[in-house]
């Protein structure tokens, strides 16, 4: 617990220290070749784009797939054209892209099959399985797209406390074999449902913790093929949305951390979203900013602020990774942004910063924010001459990162007296690795 909130507060001050430099990169704005400048989901940039106006409306989940349906066997390059189901909680409605072709609409206010109230959660699968928390409703709602409509399937539920019933259950999220698991908040658990809605099993911690009011769910499986690592679990917001925990698939505790342990105020948790190497991604919408965890749920940043700018949001709800290509599409309360992941970094110090012939060498200690390849190149300050480059594009993970130079330069020779520029450069393992590199710079001397 310690180490968590000296890495909090460490990258706490190093905001407060450069907040006049604020340009944060662990998600990154796609290129303009990409996006032709579109990463902010607005009413006027839909209806520029396909003639459409989408009336944002309290949104809220949101889940993106590469569906079956539409993809061209025949070639690879619309691998990263995927679709993406978004909650209009406001509406009672689904709204989703049919293709590249235009945008659909689904649901409206009501009971019956078909409708909606105040839904919150939405998760979906290759095959065109979509499911919905319902919430006002107390059921979830399975429905199936083909590619191009959604259409009704089925509802399972009603309010209650007994398997299968629910009281304003928020969340859903589905693994690989088809399970759903369902954010039932008003009952304090986690109910795990079939592929067709037959209960299974339901969690709620241990007697010594115990769930309170789960608000969001989501699904790591080892059998995902866009998953790095080979484990299991399950990851839940709860608490009053300040509380990250985390389960194995059939319900045991593994761990948990507060925001409050973390020293960050007023948060109020929403969606969960895991990446490529099991990253958990929790908006704060009352922040205005995407927590990262590893997946050992040791924090590792805080990304955004409010505002309308780059990395900037106004009270971000639901989050969403296509965890092959690292895209991510976040909702706020009146538009959506699309960003990559990249890489971010920073130095925490040089040790010692001036070195002599007699103790030669200095370690250069980073913090990295996702896995990268890095170089390391040591400059003479005063003529910006390469004398040394150390670890040659070597892949290093999440956390601190200690790089040692030994004072010697290509050739083997210590260097002279004066100045030097440590310059690391990092590019991301995947995502936007041919689009974007972050380079840091530090310095040491040697007298």
């Amino acid at each position: 617990m310690k180490k968590i909130i000296l890495v909090a507060i460490s990258f706490l001050l190093f905001i407060k220290l450069f907040a006049d430099e604020y340009n944060p990169t662990t998600l990154i704005v796609p290129p303009f070749k990409h996006t032709f400048g579109y990463s902010k989901i607005t009413r006027s940039a839909l209806k520029m784009a396909i003639g459409e106006t989408i009336k944002f409306n309290n949104p809220q989940g949101i889940v993106a797939v590469k569906l079956q349906a539409l993809n061209d066997k025949s070639t690879s390059k619309d691998d990263a054209e995927v679709t993406i189901f978004a909650v209009n909680s406001g509406s009672h409605e689904i709204v989703y892209n049919k293709g590249l072709k235009g945008i659909g609409v689904f649901g409206e206010f009501g009971s019956s099959d078909g409708k909606f109230w105040n839904p919150m959660g939405i998760c979906a699968n290759p095959k065109g399985d979509v499911w919905v928390a319902d919430t006002k409703n107390e059921r979830i709602v399975k429905l199936f797209c083909d590619g191009m409509n959604l259409e009704f399937v089925k509802s399972i539920g009603e309010f209650g406390l007994f398997n299968g019933e629910f009281d304003a259950p928020c969340d859903v999220a589905m693994d690989p074999q088809g399970k759903v698991y369902v954010a039932d908040t008003g009952n304090d658990r986690i109910q795990v449902f079939s592929p067709d809605g037959e209960f299974l099993f339901s969690f709620s911690g241990t007697a010594d913790f115990h769930l309170i009011k789960p608000t969001a769910v989501e699904v790591m499986d080892k059998t995902d093929i866009w998953t790095y690592h080979n484990e299991d679990f399950v990851v839940v917001v709860d608490d009053n949305r300040t509380r990250v925990v985390k389960f194995t698939k059939d319900g045991k505790l593994l761990s948990s951390i507060s925001t409050y342990a973390l020293g960050i105020e007023n948060a109020r948790l929403g969606f969960i979203a895991l990446d490529y190497y099991s990253n958990i991604y929790v908006t704060d919408e009352n922040n205005s900013q995407i927590h990262i965890f590893d997946k050992e749920l040791m924090f590792i940043t805080s990304f955004g602020r409010e505002g309308s700018g780059n990395a900037e949001f106004y009270h971000p709800r639901g989050i969403t990774i296509w965890k092959r290509f690292g895209q991510v599409f976040i909702l706020e309360e009146n538009e959506g942004q699309y960003y990559w992941i990249g890489v971010d970094a920073y130095v925490k110090g040089v040790f010692p910063a001036i070195f002599t012939e007699e103790e030669p060498g200095a370690t250069i200690s980073i913090f990295i924010t996702q896995p990268a390849h890095i170089r390391v190149k040591i400059f003479k300050k005063e003529n910006k001459k390469l004398i040394r480059e150390l670890v040659p594009k070597l892949k290093r993970g999440i956390g601190e990162e200690n790089i040692v130079w030994d004072g010697l330069d290509n050739e083997g020779k210590l260097v002279l007296p004066g100045k030097y520029k440590i310059e690391v450069e990092l590019q991301p393992t995947y995502s936007s690795k041919k689009d974007f590199r972050k380079k840091i710079t530090c310095y040491a001397e040697r007298q």
